[in-house]
C-alpha cells in the first residue's frame, strides 16, 4: 500500500465516522489534519492521502463497500 496515494473511498470513510457520531473536528484531529480539510473530503472535492486515514481505516476499513 503506497502511503502517500489518494485514497479513493475518502468520502465513503468520512461519512461513516460522522454516522458514528464523530464531528468534523475529532476526525481532523484523528487524521492531524484541519476541519476544513475535512468537510472538503466530506464533499468529495478533495481525497485525503491514505497515511492521513490510518486511524479511521483502523476503526472502519472492514466496514468499506469498495
Amino acid at each position: 500500500m503506497e502511503e502517500n496515494k489518494k485514497y479513493r473511498y475518502t468520502k465513503q470513510l468520512i461519512n461513516m465516522a460522522l454516522r458514528d457520531g464523530w464531528t468534523q473536528k475529532h476526525i481532523a484531529d484523528a487524521c492531524r489534519t484541519q476541519q476544513s480539510m475535512v468537510s472538503a473530503w466530506k464533499n468529495g472535492s478533495s481525497l485525503a492521502k491514505e497515511n492521513q486515514l490510518t486511524k479511521l481505516l483502523e476503526l472502519y476499513g472492514s466496514k468499506l463497500r469498495r
